[in-house]
């Protein structure tokens, strides 16, 4: 098991005080009140008896606090954090390219074949697009290959956008602008 604490936690994990960076003590994680809230499964007397790292990666701004039960020097822990990030964050990507925002499949051969299906899918449109794109514009004067880009904006434009969880914020008005009064003429002139 590894997995990344706050600071709070891993303050409290250490019993008290926040671990240095370099740092590598044995502790034993006892679910708090909170744990034991939301996550039903946990008894009052569970616990796990792992290590905390603290590590400061090269470029990092912040120190991880990472707690684990493998038995690996603490550098190559911090290195196994750094791919399983590193793979999160490819997976998150990929995801919001394709659209595909919850994957429903329990096992890694599932999630394999819907990643494929999406990105396929997705191949598939833009490859659609490109060639109608391309079929527009090949016998067309130079004038005319603008009407290529229409269908290509047009295809894009019919494009579902995925449904927010959040509101967007409320755009902002910009006032509107003041006329200044017309210049009177005097009767006395």
């Amino acid at each position: 098991m590894l997995t990344r604490l706050t600071a709070a936690l891993a303050q409290r994990l250490a019993g008290g005080a926040v671990p240095d960076v370099g740092s590598d003590l044995s502790v034993v994680w006892e679910p708090s009140e909170h744990d034991r809230r939301t996550n039903r499964g946990f008894s009052a007397e569970a616990c796990m008896q792992g290590r905390l790292i603290a590590v400061m990666p090269a470029g990092a701004k912040q120190i991880l606090y990472l707690f684990t039960t493998l038995e690996e020097p603490a550098h190559q822990v911090a290195a196994l954090y750094r791919q399983c990030w590193t793979v999160e964050t490819d997976l998150r990507s990929l995801k919001e390219q394709v659209r595909l925002h919850q994957i429903d499949a329990k096992s890694p051969t599932m999630v394999a074949s819907e990643l494929f299906l999406a990105v396929a899918t997705c191949f598939s449109r833009a490859r659609a697009a490109l060639l109608a794109f391309a079929q527009a514009s090949a016998h067309q004067s130079p004038g005319q290959k603008d009407h290529g880009w229409q269908l290509v904006l047009q295809s894009i434009a019919q494009c579902k956008l995925p449904q927010r969880k959040r509101l967007s914020p409320p755009r902002l008005v910009w006032p509107r602008p003041q006329t200044f009064p017309t210049h009177k003429v005097s009767d006395h002139a």
